[in-house]
């Protein structure tokens, strides 16, 4: 169940029926991975970044106007829709996580390095070096969960979302120009541009974290969802359990 703006643009469809085991939510639409490994995009996907290749994958990562998947059979990463700075390039792996940002995408190698490629304005896709545990890349800035639990953030400065608080993490989720992190005690901390108090985050315990653009989401303990932020379109009130 999805919610937030719910009104049908010209070119949507609505989400597929069936079993998936993986979701990921970008700009106007939304893809998904079924428990075959295939791939199942719907929403305003003008751009090609609806366009799955056959599978099988292992995940899915849905951005701006791109796509990336991560194939089961050899780690690599294979991207579609808009390649205009190059964030759709494919790479070979092995890989065993990927991250679709606005323009830029990245992934995070087996041996624990990140790789990105695309758009590198404010020095997004130069990551520092590694071995990190998990990677997300958001609008101008990407983060990376240290294997040591401590987090870094590299790219644009402008709103302090590169402003890493100190201590341990056991997740990270850049957002458009926040980021939020899940620490070892399942409290949330977020940083960065809270205009509309995306970076407020309730008291927790928390199993999972989502930044989106100017709000972000909490997975309770208890398997409720708590969201904070803009909600002008509903995205902050999830359905009740």
């Amino acid at each position: 169940m999805c919610w937030g703006w719910g009104q049908r643009r010209v070119g949507q469809t609505y989400a597929p029926g069936g079993f998936f085991t993986a979701i990921s939510s970008g700009y106007g639409y939304s893809c998904a991975r079924r428990s075959n490994g295939e791939i199942e995009c719907w929403g305003s996907t003008s751009r090609g970044e609806g366009d799955a290749p056959p599978g099988p994958f292992s995940t899915v990562s849905a951005s701006l106007f791109h796509t990336c998947g991560l194939r089961t059979t050899n780690g690599a990463i294979e991207c579609w829709g808009d390649n205009g700075e190059g964030q759709a390039a494919d790479r070979l792996g092995p890989f065993s996580a990927v991250s679709a940002g606005s323009e830029h995408t990245c992934g995070l190698r087996t041996d624990g390095e990140i790789e990105c490629w695309g758009d590198d304005d404010h020095g997004k896709s130069s990551p520092p070096t590694g071995p990190f545990s998990a990677v997300s890349a958001g609008s101008e800035h990407t983060c990376g969960l240290r294997t040591s639990g401590v987090i870094a953030c590299w790219g644009w400065f402008g709103s302090g979302q590169l402003a890493v608080p100190a201590g341990t993490f056991t997740a990270i989720s850049a957002g458009r120009d926040h980021s939020c992190g899940l620490r070892t005690d399942g409290e949330i901390e977020c940083w960065g541009w809270s205009q509309y108090g995306q970076t407020d985050a309730p008291v927790g315990p928390f199993s999972a974290v989502s930044a989106g653009s100017d709000h972000s989401c909490g997975l309770r303990e208890s398997g409720e969802i708590e969201c904070w932020g803009r909600d002008d379109d509903g995205q902050s009130n999830p359905p009740a359990p």
